[in-house]
């Protein structure tokens, strides 16, 4: 019993030491957790491709803010180049505001060596860019850490079932078995820990907002004129649109007047011309 307890605390020495700080303390995988649909592609490789061994592991994240005036043309636009840069997305919601123009609202997971290639391709779109922007987290040391403590456990856990083997009574079983379960439960999270941070790296976060607009917002004096002729233009379009609503609800009226008019037009000039001369004085006669 003393020389298993003896050597149990030698692994835990020596994974303690191993391990140094814990990878969650660099890092959440929460923040940016992996689809679901990323399993099959890791099943299918045997793991993730996230570049050679002691290579700095990035996660880039970005977020872009559009305005369009053909919402239909741009979200097909959208769709288009999430096909073309095999980008996956991880949640999608489109709302309708009170003047029924509408916004998509987007978080997509692109393949980090597509990042720039798939901003760049929104810039060229037939949306307008109103913001971009980008940033990068470097989680190399979280990354080593957790595969310190990979290795320093799965080398504990290998020793265990060698002693488990050999154990004759039931309190070293019992103290043996206890210590497994902790180390494979301990495994199986730092796993999940860098399954998430192997996906982070391989797939950058980009959020979307693209916003339908009647103008498009003022960020340069060009711009600015052309949402000035923009705006005029929409502007007599819209009062186009209400004086012919207003037009065909009237129609009957105006018909109605107009019948009026021609049928009193005659009386009316005959009443108009006697009571005219009336008024005249009479001249007199030399």
């Amino acid at each position: 019993m003393k020389k298993i307890l003896a050597i149990l605390m030698c692994l835990l020495l020596i994974s303690g030491c191993s391990g140094g700080k814990k990878s969650e303390d660099y890092y959440e995988p929460g923040i940016n957790p992996a689809p679901s649909n990323y399993a099959p592609d890791y099943e299918k490789d045997g793991g993730y491709d996230t570049g050679e061994p002691g290579e700095e592991k990035l996660v880039y994240t970005g977020s872009v803010f559009l305005e369009t005036k053909d919402y239909d043309k741009t979200s097909a636009e959208l769709t288009d180049l999430t096909r073309q840069y095999k980008a996956v997305t991880q949640s999608t919601d489109e709302s309708s505001g009170g003047s029924g123009r509408r916004t998509l609202y987007l978080v997509l997971r692109v393949p980090a060596e597509h990042f720039d290639d798939f901003l760049n391709a929104l810039r060229n779109s037939s949306g307008s860019v109103q913001e971009i922007s980008t940033n990068v987290d470097n989680i190399t040391e979280a990354y080593n850490n957790n595969e310190l403590e990979i290795a320093a456990l799965n080398t504990q856990h290998a020793r265990l079932l060698e002693l488990l083997e050999t154990a004759s009574t039931l309190e070293d079983i019992i103290l043996l078995e206890q210590r497994l379960s902790e180390v494979e439960l301990r495994l199986t999270k730092l796993n999940q820990y860098k399954n998430h941070m192997d996906a982070d790296v391989r797939y950058s976060t980009i959020t979307l907002t693209l916003r339908e607009v009647q103008t498009y917002s003022e960020t340069s004096f060009v711009q600015r004129l052309g949402n000035a002729f923009s705006g005029s233009w929409s502007t007599f379009l819209d009062n186009t649109e209400s004086f012919i609503v207003w037009l065909i609800y009237a129609l009957p009226l105006i018909v109605i007047l107009v019948i009026l008019a021609l049928v009193l037009r005659k009386p009316v000039t005959n009443l108009w011309r006697k009571r005219k001369n009336k008024k005249e004085p009479t001249k007199d006669t030399e």
